[in-house]
């Protein structure tokens, strides 16, 4: 996965200029997810001003992007793009897989939605009272290996069914006359 800090809307042009990797095998979705997956956070400057109209924009810049990157492979190929909130990392995350309709690989159970609209809200509230108030998780302690209860953490079996993450997914490439 790819992390960035956006400082700026112009980062923003840094994961639409970089490439992307889409195979036709399934044994490589690691690397497409290694190399098409990124994950991002806001200064907080600008989690303090940026709206969802700003980054919905981004959005909307990257599956033109990403289309036009699809289509200049030939046979074009279908793939999906995905987008959630990391909320404990707070993380705006989107990834792109090969093929349509594809099982997306999250251990927990996924809540798919109509548009990435309150992906995009969430993402920037959180940002936003993380920036005024630091340390919205509320974390008190960041436990290391060594800590005894690294060793509890660990060992706790965590019932991955009681997580759900909202997740907005779409075929690539996208054609506005379709």
């Amino acid at each position: 996965m790819n992390y960035i800090k956006i400082f700026d809307l112009t980062d923003f042009h840094l994961i639409l200029g970089s490439s992307i990797y889409l195979s036709i095998n399934e044994y490589e979705e690691q690397k497409e997810i290694y190399n098409n997956c990124w994950g991002i956070m806001l200064d907080n400057e600008l989690a303090k001003r940026i709206t969802v109209d700003e980054l919905a924009e981004f959005i909307s810049n990257l599956i033109k992007f990403r289309s036009e990157d699809i289509c200049r492979i030939q046979p074009t190929p279908k793939a999906t793009l995905y987008i959630w909130f990391d909320f404990q990392a707070l993380r705006l995350c989107f990834n792109i897989l090969s093929g349509e309709d594809r099982t997306l690989p999250f251990g927990c159970r996924v809540n798919l939605i109509d548009n990435p609209y309150p992906i995009l809200k969430e993402f920037i509230k959180v940002a936003y009272n993380n920036a005024l108030y630091g340390n919205y998780l509320g974390i008190t302690k960041i436990i290391e290996r060594g800590d005894p209860e690294f060793d509890k953490c660990i060992n706790e079996e965590m019932d991955l069914d009681e997580f759900i993450i909202d997740v907005w997914k779409m075929t690539l490439p996208f054609n506005e006359l379709e």
